[in-house]
């Protein structure tokens, strides 16, 4: 069999400063229906990589060696491509899957549109077939074409945005497909749909894949060749099967080890003793979150919208209490009502002395000193034009009124709490990395004493030995301040490493709640043994 790319010699480097390398001697030959898996931590070179092979590079890289497209018996070096060249390479011959859709969507087109739009600049037809095209390929990957042609990338939900990139990167039938970490914002079904989706269509149409992703289970599952990247350098390169049964390099060891298991755990419990105590810090009973729905005097009168139903649960001093289920089933809108950034509707929840639910203003300028959230997306959440010091010493001054020298103080501790030098205080959040930003993130959460933390997906977006950094700091925070946490993410095998005890939520309501430890061995409901035959 031909190969259809051929990638000798891969250099990338600074533009200004051609020694200093971010990619180094990269090498390796793509087939077609194979998939090739690269996987390293975050600024590995991954994605760089693929940038580079679809002519994305920035100007302030360059690119040497040589990429060699197969295609109709003609060799293209893709790294000396011409723009002209690379209208008729990209889309029709490579295509991007990225990680975010939202904003890779273009937000003022309908899916339809920007389905048709690919196939009008590649394909020689009309209008009225590449409607027609479009719509193939959505019903391709299990979109409804007749209801989803018309609608807009916010109507949608995650995974069938997510679809849409598919159907667009598949919608001419590329030889190469980039899949650059397209399900690391998924729950767990919608990403094994996903990856499923992904390989059903590789064997209809035979395309190649490039496969990059932290996530090492779902290489594992999904590709036949495996590369591993540290610093730009090939650790090991092979069979991924072999490599996954039999690592040679340190560093392979190292990612495969990083993985949160429950042997860690139980060897973490007999270390350290535990400190859950009796008292109660947060306390649901039947609570329940409704969304009026407003609609013109022209049209009916639709009923309450009601993501979070009949709730009930407890929080103790010291407990990490793990929330898991799909996407839209509640978890974020119940975070949100904690923090009083949405009303409860009914119930009685309490924290601490405070009622949530009567809680006026004052009160929760006091409640959000008890219950602080770490966001998924720490640089998001960060303000760019702060330096970390200014992010700090706002909070400190506005809530907790410190005097200069106090919150100097104050400000070198939680860089202390959070592992940081404390240089980091004169810094912008962009001079970090994503490990980096979270560690600022729990800081600025940490900042205000909090007794409950809620952390939000707050690992999802990092590689495997960043996530594991991540994980043990909370269990170091949790021992030294007894805080205790509601710990929201998709990842069982996260949530288990975690928690003390777990809920399953399942369209607004709790499926079951059972002790983390017995999750995978005595889970009864059956919507959590669906969730568990998700994971990879």
């Amino acid at each position: 069999m031909n190969p259809v790319l051929k990638v000798e010699n891969l250099n990338i480097s600074l533009a200004n400063a051609p020694h200093n390398c971010v990619v180094k001697d990269l090498s390796f030959t793509l087939y077609p229906k194979s998939t090739l898996a690269i996987v390293g931590e975050s600024g590995s070179g991954k994605s760089i990589t693929a940038l580079t092979l679809m002519g994305l590079l920035p100007n302030t890289l360059i690119a040497e060696g040589a990429a060699l497209l197969h295609v109709d018996n003609t060799a293209i070096n893709l790294l000396q491509c011409n723009a002209a060249q690379w209208q008729t390479v990209r889309g029709k011959q490579l295509a991007l899957i990225f990680q975010e859709p939202m904003s890779a969507l273009n937000p003022s087109m309908t899916m339809g549109n920007q389905i048709k739009e690919a196939i009008l600049v590649h394909q020689q037809c009309d209008v009225h077939k590449a409607v027609l095209l479009a719509k193939e390929a959505l019903n391709e990957v299990h979109l409804d074409s007749e209801h989803l042609f018309y609608k807009y990338p916010h109507q949608l939900s995650g995974g069938q945005k997510q679809r849409v990139i598919i159907a667009m990167a598949m919608c001419n039938k590329p030889a190469i497909v980039i899949a650059d970490e397209p399900t690391t914002a998924l729950d767990a079904q919608v990403q094994l749909e996903i990856v499923l989706l992904m390989k059903q269509l590789q064997e209809k149409h035979g395309t190649a894949f490039i496969f990059i992703t932290h996530d090492l289970k779902l290489a594992q599952y999904f590709s036949n060749e495996l590369m591993v990247l540290q610093k730009g350098l090939v650790m090991e390169q092979g069979n991924a099967k072999a490599i996954f049964e039999t690592p040679h390099a340190i560093y392979t060891k190292s990612l495969l080890n990083a993985a949160p298991t429950i042997a860690k755990k139980e060897a973490y419990a007999l270390q350290y003793p535990s400190v859950l105590s009796s008292r109660t810090v947060l306390e649901l009973n039947h609570v329940e979150v409704s969304y009026n729905t407003f609609s013109s005097i022209f049209t009916k009168t639709k009923p309450a919208i009601q993501p979070v139903k009949d709730i009930s649960f407890s929080i103790h001093q010291g407990e990490v209490l793990g929330l898991v289920g799909e996407s839209g089933c509640g978890k974020s809108t119940l975070a949100k009502a904690l923090l009083g950034l949405v009303p409860f509707s009914n119930g009685t929840a309490t924290f601490e002395e405070y009622d949530l639910v009567k809680a006026k203003k004052a009160e929760w300028l006091k409640i959000r000193k008890g219950i602080q959230l770490i966001f998924q997306d720490p640089l998001a959440s960060l303000n760019p034009k702060l330096t970390i010091k200014e992010v700090l010493r706002e909070l400190l001054q506005v809530h907790l009124h410190y005097d200069k020298s106090t919150i100097e103080k104050r400000m070198r501790s939680l860089m202390d709490l959070v592992q940081m030098p404390t240089d980091t205080l004169d810094k912008y959040p962009h001079q970090f990395s994503g490990g980096q930003r979270q560690r600022i993130g729990i800081a600025r959460a940490l900042a205000l004493e909090p007794r409950l933390l809620i952390c939000d997906e707050s690992v999802a977006a990092l590689d495997v030995q960043i996530q594991a950094q991540i994980l043990d700091l909370f269990l170091l925070l949790k021992r030294e301040l007894s805080l205790s946490y509601l710990f929201i993410s998709h990842d069982l095998q996260v949530v288990q490493y975690m928690s003390d005890n777990i809920l399953v939520m399942q369209n607004g309501n709790i499926a079951e709640r059972i002790a983390a430890n017995q999750l995978y061995s005595q889970a009864t409901h059956p919507y959590t043994k669906q969730l568990i035959a998700a994971q990879f």
